[in-house]
């Protein structure tokens, strides 16, 4: 394999060396990682290498060494994240800041708010969304990235390592090339957005109209046989059976997921008592009419370990990370001693709102549901069930969560990353900005899906300048890195 001959020269099997340090870790996606590490160097580093020494074969296998301790830093880091908090509530948040954002700068436009004219729609975006990395017109900032990325490193790389400039130096510049100028540049763009929005639907490709056959008018006329009511009563029988068995089928799995959910939260009992912390034994003496202030709660979280108010979101999240992702046993470390440091956000994403509440807020935002009063109807009804059942929807989301966050899962990002950057085994080439036309035909197959063309065209509208964009994509990745690497905020 090509990672055998430019990663492993000097291995005498075949067999790769364990690229995770997860024992439970599939073998495909060690294989899919290191095809993508030596793609990677193959395409960014060969290239010079070869020109300053043709025949030194130890530099790219020092390279692997060194993307191996990122590597296992970030599993261990992704494993101890939480999910719950980022992908429940931080992440629905962003969007709909930028929808909220995208359309108050697109009513300025041409108005008095505008500079009377003079800003144009991503300058008054900027205005809403001031970023250090971002310019004005939507032009990165290398060195921001570039320091980002050497403080990743720092906590990544062993000490040794990070001490040598050189070493450093190349795989920071090689992981700005990919971040920078191959990444961001691509996903930022509108059309590529709406065509893996596509993607995701699962949405036909247009098919050119079939042509109807007229038959004879002699052929047209209905003929009733024994054969005809025979076949006709076989197909009725066939399509209620089938649709008996999904709703059974649906059922079943419904029953099973509540008794899932139900069965983890009721396992975690809290303790007696005399072994509840102070701060958890204050909880647990004060009135049910006197809640604790949030400031409170904040430090008690962060000096004891919760039981009652995480056993739905804290615990089953970071529980959920070890068994989806690799099936790794519990950690010893306790909750609050998280080296995230998320058992604060933890507790107050499980006492202070609802896991649905910032998704349902996404939705109402994207398709403006509040402008129109039956779809505001719905959206108040569905608030109402949502807060009456709200214990158990607190359960049921994350559980969806990990049940989503599979290591095929993973197995398959790291695919589509690797066809998307490399698809014929090299960087792919800028890729041609499709016309106006085929932009006009993917937006319109995307609005097919959705009944009120208006709401379609309302919801892809914040998606459709690539400068915006560039801010949502930017605060997000920070969001996903400040997860991972809480010491960027120091």
């Amino acid at each position: 394999t090509l990672a055998k001959r430019l990663l492993f020269p000097a291995l005498p099997s075949n067999a790769l060396p364990p690229l995770l340090s997860s024992p439970n870790a599939p073998k495909e996606l060690n294989d899919e990682l290191y095809d993508f590490i030596s793609l990677a160097l193959r395409a960014y580093v060969s290239p010079w290498w070869h020109r300053i020494s043709r025949f030194d074969k130890e530099f790219l296998p020092d390279i692997t060494r060194i993307l191996t301790f990122v590597v296992r830093t970030f599993e261990a880091r992704l494993l101890s994240a939480d999910y719950n908090v980022l992908l429940l509530r931080d992440i629905p948040l962003i969007v709909t800041q930028h929808y909220r954002d995208f359309r108050d700068a697109s009513a300025k436009v041409g108005t008095i708010y505008g500079g009377a004219g003079a800003l144009s729609l991503p300058q008054l975006f900027h205005q809403l969304q001031p970023h250090l990395a971002i310019a004005p017109t939507g032009e990165l900032d290398a060195e921001y990235f570039r320091q980002t990325i050497d403080i990743v490193l720092k906590h990544c790389l062993p000490p040794e390592d990070y001490a040598s400039e050189a070493e450093r130096v190349i795989v920071r510049e090689i992981m700005l090339k990919v971040v920078m100028q191959d990444v961001l540049p691509l996903v930022s763009e509108p059309w590529f957005i709406e065509r893996t929005i596509l993607n995701l639907l699962h949405f036909p490709e247009q098919q050119s109209p079939k042509t109807i056959d007229v038959a004879p008018a002699s052929l047209q006329t209905p003929h009733f046989s024994f054969h005809t009511l025979l076949v006709t009563c076989l197909s009725a029988i066939q399509t209620v059976s089938g649709a008996c068995l999904s709703l059974a089928n649906a059922y079943r799995r419904a029953v099973q997921t509540v008794r899932t959910v139900n069965g983890k939260n009721a396992d975690i009992s809290p303790r007696p008592a005399a072994q509840l912390p102070p701060s958890l034994e204050a909880l647990e003496s004060t009135p049910s009419g006197a809640v604790p202030s949030l400031a409170n709660r904040s430090s008690q979280a962060s000096t004891s370990t919760p039981s009652r108010s995480l056993s739905a979101s804290s615990k089953s999240s970071n529980g959920a990370a070890f068994s989806s992702l690799s099936d790794l046993p519990p950690s010893p470390t306790d909750n609050s001693t998280h080296p995230n440091g998320n058992s604060v956000n933890a507790v107050i994403l499980a006492e202070e709102e609802d896991c649905a509440r910032p998704l349902l807020d996404m939705l109402t935002e994207i398709f403006t549901i509040r402008h129109r009063l039956a779809a505001s109807c719905v959206v108040t009804t569905a608030s109402l069930v949502l807060a009456s059942c709200a214990s158990f929807i607190d359960r049921l989301l994350p559980h969806l969560l990990r049940t989503w966050l599979s290591p095929n899962f993973v197995l398959d990002m790291v695919r589509i990353g690797k066809r998307t950057l490399f698809p014929n085994g090299f960087p792919q080439p800028a890729p041609p900005m499709p016309t106006l036309e085929e932009q006009a035909a993917v937006r319109a197959r995307l609005t097919e899906w959705k009944p009120s063309t208006a709401s379609g065209h309302a919801a892809l509208e914040p998606l459709e300048n690539r400068e915006c964009n560039v801010h949502l994509l930017v605060i997000t990745l920070e969001r996903i890195l400040l997860e991972l690497f809480p010491e960027l905020l120091g």
